[in-house]
Order: structure tokens, then sequence, then C-alpha cells
């Protein structure tokens, strides 16, 4: 098994195609710059002025942790031969970005793809920064660390097609004091606006954004014309678009859950008080969430990255990247993976993330659990069959009026991975739901 170590600090994901808009002027290069059009520092478009926009078909697919992005562009050169340069930004926060080192801000997507006529096309990834944003952009106060780069090629009279996909995560931004937390929603941000540099207008276009493993129902559209996204559909929206020009108040950010408050159980009183654990709102919907726990396996492959308390992600310094895979030759069958409660609890749900949920790429290439079998405190085992996805999948957990001290899930059937025989676990979280707020003291 292979794992690429992308370090992934981006606050607003964000695509779009070119420097249009605000950002005809120069779009800033940190680093070395190369030769031809990147020179002086400075990143320019080149020739996009040249050639026409014709269509833009975007679907925006919203998973519960990342979306992905497939976009098609119809484009005609009605002139002379021409090389065109242009770039997708990668968007950060910039009050994030302000307390991180230069290292941290590499912003890149995974599996990033870019073709033009149903041919790979080569692109290169430059770090920058917007010199002027307006609308949206302003609002979240957001940077771009990353442009991916790249050259586009046409004859005089040519049409060409270009095609980009990629799974973004969604931008997180978390204020603490002391042990409290205050989560701000999720969101993935798009900009139009960076197509105005092109030819004209955009002819015609088609945008749909579905909620596929998000609740429709806290999903929000911020920016653009009022009503201008149809809730065609209780889990889709869509705009259908002629003869646009985009600017910056067309950019749009889509939030996909509401703000979220956490606080340390321990800061609870009476009942409330429990230690290992975190209260949390949801609007009015509030959690127990057990952190303190063991994990054992019955085997696991020798790296760190795979051992099995990489799947309590609250559990000291782990990485994110990180699983557990099982460590025998075959695909597991039969071997397990047990939760120690440190203070045995009262829970109801356990959350899984099946497989190595760190790409597209690697989620397939390894296996994935498809059935599970599930004991808890050593009763009588419950199979539970688990959807082949890399979102997170709630298991609801055997009624009982007995607190948890242990869960042990068992190996049974397996997705089979396209490389790879190992059998991997990305992440399990334990939960309470709680029927009224908890008495708990924020930290002042």
């Amino acid at each position: 098994m292979k794992v690429g170590s992308i370090l992934i600090l981006i606050s607003w994901s964000t695509f779009c195609l070119a420097n249009g808009g605000g950002y005809g002027s120069g779009v800033n290069v940190q680093g070395n710059p190369t030769s031809g059009e990147i020179a002086r520092n400075k990143f320019l478009p080149v020739n996009l002025q040249k050639v026409e926009m014709q269509t833009e078909d975007l679907q925006i697919d919203l998973f519960a942790e990342t979306a992905t992005v497939h976009v098609r562009y119809d484009f005609f050169n009605p002139g002379s031969q021409t090389t065109t340069l242009a770039a997708f930004p990668c968007v950060a926060l910039k009050s994030e970005m302000d307390d991180e080192p230069a290292s941290a801000k590499t912003a890149i997507f995974t599996d990033f793809v870019i073709a033009a006529d149903n041919k790979p096309l080569a692109y290169s990834v430059k770090g920058g920064d917007a010199p002027r944003v307006e609308g949206i952009q302003e609002e979240l106060d957001i940077k771009i660390p990353k442009w991916y780069t790249f050259r586009l090629d046409f004859a005089p009279k040519q049409h060409r097609v270009l095609t980009v996909s990629y799974r973004a995560p969604y931008g997180k931004y978390t204020e603490t004091i002391s042990d409290d937390e205050h989560s701000y929603p999720n969101s993935l941000t798009y900009l139009f606006s960076t197509a105005a540099i092109w030819a004209g207008p955009i002819k015609h276009g088609h945008v749909v954004i579905r909620a596929k493993s998000v609740n429709p129902d806290e999903v929000k559209i911020r920016g653009g014309k009022p009503g201008r996204f149809q809730h065609s559909d209780k889990d889709t929206w869509t705009w259908d678009f002629v003869d646009f020009k985009p600017t910056f108040s067309d950019d749009i950010a889509i939030e996909t859950s509401p703000e979220i408050k956490s606080y340390p159980s321990a800061q609870g009183d009476g009942a409330d008080r429990v230690n290992g654990g975190r209260y949390s709102s949801k609007g009015d919907h509030w959690k127990f969430e057990l952190t303190d726990f063991k994990v054992t396996a019955s085997s696991s492959l020798k790296e760190d990255r795979y051992k099995p308390d990489n799947v309590n992600k609250f559990s000291g310094d782990i990485d994110p990247n990180s699983c557990w895979a099982e460590g025998v030759t075959g695909n597991g069958e039969g071997e397990w993976l047990e939760l120690n409660a440190t203070v045995p609890v009262l829970l109801d749900t356990l959350e899984i993330t099946n497989g190595l949920a760190t790409s597209d790429s690697l989620f397939r290439a390894n296996n994935r659990i498809k059935k599970i079998d599930l004991s808890v405190n050593g009763a009588e085992p419950v199979t539970v069959e688990l959807p082949d996805q890399m979102d997170p999948f709630d298991i609801k957990l055997p009624e009982s009026k007995d607190v948890v001290r242990t869960i042990r899930l068992t190996i049974r059937e397996v997705y089979p991975g396209t490389k790879y025989q190992d059998t991997c676990i990305t992440r399990i979280r334990l939960f309470r739901n709680l029927t009224q707020a908890p008495e708990v003291h924020p930290a002042r």
C-alpha cells in the first residue's frame, strides 16, 4: 500500500478558470519565476481576450467532508493561431493563513485532472495571491496561495473542449476559547468572476449542485443574485444562463453545515459532568461524543500510519491522512478492531469512515469493508452492511440501557481494492444523541 502525503490547509476550497475580472492586472507569484510570460514575479494571463468561452457546464457534488467538481468548457478562437496562458486558483481564508508558516500553505486539490479534447493537459502549481477582491471573496476575507497554470494552443477558427475534475476539502474555520470551540459552516467557494477576461460573454451555461451525502436542508448558497439557483429537487439546485458576463458579485460560497458549538463534557453540571468527551450543538440538536477511547486490533501493518489508534483522531498527535490497516495475508476477513472506553458511557451511534478515505485513487486501490460484525460489551454480534463510499456512515448501536465498555468490529466481507488487498478504516467516532441541552458552563 502506498499513501500520498498531501498537507491541505485550504479554508475555502475553490475552482475557477483563468484570472479575469480584478485579476487581469496580474497575480503575485511567490518563489522563483519561470521563463516566458511568468516573469518579474508576476503571473499574467495571456491572449485570453482573443478566445471566446462559449459554454460552461458545471457540476458540484457535496459529500460529507469534501466536494467533487466537474466542469466542461467549449472555447472558440475566431482569429489567427494563438497560445493562451490561464490558471485555476486554490483559495484559503486569510485569517487562517496569517497564523500558518509558509511551508503549510500548499493548498492542493486531490484527484485533479485537466484535459483538452479528451487528452491530458500538462499543468504546474504556482504560489500567488490575488491583488484585489470584492463580493463574497471580500466578505470571507480569502486569499489565493496556489494557482494551477496551463497553456492551451488554438489554430485559426478552432473549437476546443477543456474539462476539469477534482475533489476539494471544505473550508473549515474554528475559533477556540480555552477548550471551547465554535466551528463556522463548512464552505466551498466557486469564483465565476475569473472567467470575465475571456472574449465576450459566456454564451450559455448549465450549473448543477447536488447534496449527495449532506443534509439538503442545511445547504445554503451565498452570493450571486437572489433566486438565481432553482431548487429543482429536494437535493438539487440548478441554474441556466445565457450571455453571462461574470463579475465579483456572481461568486458563490456553498455552505454544507450550520455552525457547531462544542464544549468539554467535563464542564457539565451534575449528571452532565462526564470525563472523556465533548458536547456539541448543531442548531437545537445536541450530541455527546466520546473522545477518550483506546483501540486494539488483531493485526495491523507495521508502519505507524496504519496502527489501530489512528481511527481515533482525538488520540494524541494523529496524522489526519492515517488509517488502520489489518496486517494479514489476503483480504483480512476475521480480523478485528476493538474500541475500549476509558470512561464507560451510554452511546447510540458509531460513525465509521470506511477504507483509506484520503483520495479517490487510494480509496479504490485498497480494500473497503462491505460487511462487518459488531459486538457491544461482548454480546452476540450483529452484521452490518456498509456502503462503498468515502463519506462517514452512521451505524445505530443495539438498544441498551447499559453503558458501553467495548465495541468490537470484525471484518466479514470486503469490497476488493484495484491494487492492494489491505482492508482499511480511516476514522471511528462514538456518539449519543441528546433529547435536551446539557447543563454546561462555557469558558469565560
